[in-house]
């Protein structure tokens, strides 16, 4: 039931977050990163059944798009293009994006729960 609910709204969801990075000042990596994330990102709120705060999020959906690939460790740059980036630096950025998911799929009556953006937790709904 959850590869279905996944499906249907990564169909909606990834062209909304691909057009946010579709400039060309955004490099291909760059891309391919934001997307697995978002994929992940997926994952993670339609397989809890927990209250979570956008921190966990954050690095659940993160830890699991580095780790799809081969990051393992917090010593490791990423490489975008002629930019090398700290890990724990796109923690900070990506709650900010992450924050910004959690509130389109909650305005567009998509998101399985409930997110409070002022206190940053998502409340999952049976």
């Amino acid at each position: 039931m959850i590869e279905g609910d996944y499906q249907e709204l990564k169909d909606f969801f990834l062209p909304f977050v691909m057009e946010r990075y579709g400039g060309t000042a955004v490099s291909s990596d760059l891309r391919k990163i934001i997307e697995d994330t978002a994929k992940a990102f997926l994952w993670c709120i339609l397989s809890t059944t927990n209250d979570m705060h956008l921190k966990e999020i954050t690095t659940i959906s993160l830890a699991e798009s580095l780790y799809e690939k081969g990051l393992y460790n917090l010593l490791t740059y990423l490489e975008i293009g002629a930019t090398r980036i700290n890990i724990e630096g796109m923690f900070l950025a990506f709650s900010v994006e992450i924050h910004n998911w959690l509130l389109f799929l909650h305005n567009n009556g998509k998101l399985k729960g409930i997110y409070d953006r002022f206190t940053g937790f998502y409340k999952f709904n049976e």
